[in-house]
C-alpha cells in the first residue's frame, strides 16, 4: 500500500545552516528535532536543503531515513559557504523538489531563527500551499509575528524546540489520510490489476463457452 502511494508524500526539511543558527548554544537543540522529524517519517520520503546566503539540495528525496538522519547531524557552520540568510530561495528550491518528485501533498519544514523572513519569504510560502504542500516552522528563538505569519501563510504550524513530540506526531500523519479528510478528489490506485482482468475476462470467456454449445 505505501508503494502505491508514495507519489503523493513526501517531507523536505529546509535548515536555516547560518552563524546565528549554528553557533547558537539551542543548535544542538535544533539537530534534535530534525532527527525526531526524520525518525517520524515511517514510509515517507524525506529530503534536506540547506541554506544561508545561498540555498544547496543536501540530500535528493529518499526513502533511506538512516542516510537522512546522518546527514542532517553533519550540518555545521562550514556547510554553506554563502553569508546571509535567504530562506526563500530554500523554500523555492524545496517547491521545486517536491514537483519534480511529483509530490501531490506534502510537508515543509523550515528550521529558522527568524532570520531572513520577509515578504519574499511569504510569497515562498503561497506558492507552497498553492501546490498543495504546507510550511510549518521549528522556531529556535519562539514563535515570532514573522514565524507565525509565515507559517499561517503556508497552512502549517510553528512548533518549538519542546514540542519534540507533537512535532513527531504531526510529520507521522500520511498524506493519503490529509487528503481524505479534505475530502481531496483523487482517484486512488492500488495493485488490482490481476483481478480487473479476471473480471474482464468474464464475458469474454461465456462467449466462447456460447460459440461452443452452439
Amino acid at each position: 500500500d505505501a508503494a502505491a502511494f508514495r507519489n503523493l508524500d513526501g517531507v523536505v526539511f529546509v535548515i536555516d545552516a547560518s552563524p546565528s543558527m549554528t553557533g547558537s548554544a539551542r543548535w544542538p537543540l535544533l539537530q534534535t528535532m530534525g532527527r525526531f522529524g526524520v525518525a517520524a517519517l515511517g514510509s515517507r520520503p524525506g529530503a534536506l536543503v540547506v541554506f544561508a546566503g545561498d540555498s544547496y539540495v543536501a540530500s535528493e528525496m529518499t526513502g533511506d531515513l538512516r542516510q537522512l538522519g546522518q546527514t542532517l547531524l553533519l550540518i555545521d557552520g562550514d556547510t554553506v559557504p554563502d553569508m546571509g540568510s535567504r530562506p526563500e530561495r530554500a523554500l523555492a528550491q524545496a517547491a521545486v523538489m517536491l514537483r519534480e518528485a511529483k509530490v501531490l501533498a506534502g510537508d515543509v519544514v523550515l528550521f529558522s531563527d527568524g532570520g531572513g523572513l520577509g515578504p519574499e519569504a511569504l510569497v515562498a510560502a503561497a506558492a507552497l500551499a498553492e501546490q498543495g504542500a504546507r510550511l510549518s516552522v521549528v522556531s529556535a528563538e519562539g514563535p515570532g509575528p514573522e514565524v507565525q505569519a509565515l507559517a499561517a501563510t503556508g497552512r502549517g504550524r510553528v512548533f518549538e524546540l519542546n514540542e519534540t513530540e507533537g512535532f513527531a506526531a504531526f510529520l507521522s500523519e500520511q498524506a493519503r489520510d490529509r487528503l481524505e479528510k479534505q475530502e481531496y478528489p483523487l482517484l486512488f490506485w492500488s495493485d488490482y490489476g490481476r483481478f480487473l482482468l479476471l473480471a474482464a475476462l468474464i464475458p469474454v470467456l461465456l462467449l466462447f463457452r456460447k460459440k461452443g454449445l452452439a
